[in-house]
């Protein structure tokens, strides 16, 4: 396996299913070969964490208070990231995490990305999220989530492949 990027990125990398792992550290040293300076911003969130990143912009009722805000349309359990077969890939600018997906090229990266067949979020038609990737060896979210319920985050990766 290549070499990983930083130390940071090796943590958050080794919490990811295996398969994602390997895509998420090619994706990594192909895009920082190319000067396109990034890193892995988050992977396995916990259910309690995606929640809270739900809560951003609603109120506890989940209504939507301040659409400026909303940063994900996935509560807790609905997000590929509770399965660690998700993560977000953020460019870097003068050692700063930017999500500006409009003036940095994170079009190139989804390329990068497409290569290992990973999903963009760069091709997301109902709310782009370019910094995510997510690989789910073609199990939908209800799928996913059925296997949750009966075993666990065993049952969810021997079954991804």
């Amino acid at each position: 396996m290549p070499s990983i990027p930083t130390e940071l990125d090796s943590k958050l990398i080794a919490q990811l299913h295996p398969v994602m792992q390997e895509k998420v550290t090619y994706v990594l040293v192909k895009a920082n070969g190319q000067s396109l300076f990034c890193g892995l911003h988050s992977g396995l969130r916990t259910f309690e964490k995606q929640h809270g990143l739900w809560l951003l912009g609603r109120d506890e009722q989940g209504n939507v208070i301040d659409q400026s805000k909303i940063v994900t349309l996935a509560d807790a359990g609905d997000s590929i990231h509770n399965y660690g077969l998700a993560g977000d890939i953020v460019m870097l600018v003068n050692g700063n995490w930017s999500w500006d997906y409009k003036k940095l090229p994170y079009d190139k990266l989804a390329e990068i990305a497409r290569e290992v067949n990973l999903v963009c979020g760069y091709d997301f038609k109902k709310i782009p999220d370019p910094p995510h990737y997510q690989y789910t060896g073609g199990l939908s979210t209800k799928e996913i989530k059925e296997l949750y319920a009966k075993g666990g985050m065993p049952a969810v990766w021997k079954s991804v492949v």
